[in-house]
């Protein structure tokens, strides 16, 4: 060979360093429109682009549908790309609330009252006045750990 060949171009007149060159240009592009709106860019940007998406597909169609869309398989899209996000949490303590509230509908009809039932405490007690001043605050019972707060969509690094 002539060695010409080595040089030849492999997309529409463009060489393998120019369609690099194109494909980083690209990204940082994007980086610093993410920068101009305020914005810290994710560190594994166009990873974390497909798996935002996919995660928001995935919620919306079978995930079987989803990943023939993107061209993955179902146990990489587990694996790599489906995230868990704040609405997935809001989701379930909502779904937890309502369970919690029909339940205690269903005990009330079953008890066949009104289900304006009162604590049984001696009226002369400590407990029997508590229980009528004490409220519940904000937080409710449970102490907050800082396990919850910091379950939050994960973005790749």
């Amino acid at each position: 060979m002539d060695g010409s060949s080595r040089n030849q171009p492999i997309c529409k007149g463009r060489s393998k360093t120019a369609a690099a060159r194109q494909y980083q240009n690209l990204s940082t592009k994007l980086r610093r429109t993410i920068r101009k709106a305020g914005l810290t860019p994710w560190p594994k940007l166009y990873q974390n682009l497909r798996s935002a998406r996919q995660t928001e597909l995935t919620d919306r169609f079978p995930i079987h549908v989803v990943c023939a869309w993107l061209g993955n398989s179902q146990s990489v899209a587990m694996e790599h790309y489906l995230q868990v996000t704040d609405e997935h949490f809001r989701q379930a303590a909502q779904k937890a609330a309502q369970s919690v509230a029909e339940s205690a509908l269903l005990e009330r009809e079953a008890e066949g009252g009104d289900g304006q039932k009162t604590p049984e405490f001696p009226e002369d007690s400590e407990s029997y006045a508590n229980a009528h001043t004490n409220m519940v605050g904000d937080s409710g019972f449970e102490p907050l750990t800082s396990c919850v707060s910091s379950r939050r969509s994960i973005h790749l690094s």
